[in-house]
């Protein structure tokens, strides 16, 4: 119900921040004390949703954060960087991570965007990221450079500790499946 408000609280910050603004000029045209005192009120209750928006981590800003140290494990080639991120009950993703990686040199790999963020349905601690990457790899073994981009579908699962582990991954071209 309020994840927009712990994952971003710009607007109630703008919005406070406006409002606080127009009673601290209020107070000075009309010299009435109350609208300095609502223009403080109003100041540190923004400041303390800031704080708290700050302060409180959602489960995909924790995600989000692993999915941008993979991007950079993956730019760096680190295919035991990559391995890291994946549940180790899953073999089946860790082997294919480690056939599919040793075969491109990547020489950029960044986000250009999360798609959609959302709870499998029927599996508590397990969620849903799609987002799109464009990169530039070498193919091995002659290293022809190709630029591309892939839709990247991630599930992830919180492990015993406490942690997002991706339990199975896909990726595929952007444009397959959207009607023109």
């Amino acid at each position: 119900m309020i994840s927009w408000f712990t994952y971003d609280a710009f607007f109630p910050v703008v919005t406070g921040g406006i409002l606080a603004i127009v009673f601290f000029f209020l107070f000075i045209m009309s010299r009435e004390k109350i609208m300095l005192y609502i223009s403080l009120g109003i100041a540190m209750l923004v400041g303390l949703v800031f704080v708290c928006e700050q302060l409180i981590v959602t489960d995909r800003e924790e995600i989000e954060a692993i999915v941008y140290q993979l991007s950079n494990e993956v730019r760096s080639n680190n295919v035991e960087g990559v391995v890291t991120h994946i549940s180790k009950a899953r073999k089946d993703t860790i082997d294919r991570a480690r056939s599919e990686m040793p075969r491109y040199f990547f020489d950029e790999c960044r986000l250009t965007g999360v798609n959609s963020f959302e709870d499998v349905a029927g599996k508590p601690n397990t969620k849903k990221i799609v987002f799109t990457v464009v990169f530039r790899v070498s193919l091995l073994p002659d290293r022809t450079k190709i630029p591309g981009q892939r839709r990247v579908e991630l599930t992830f699962e919180k492990d015993a500790s406490g942690q997002w582990k991706i339990t199975t991954y896909a990726h595929s071209d952007p444009r397959s499946g959207v009607r023109l």
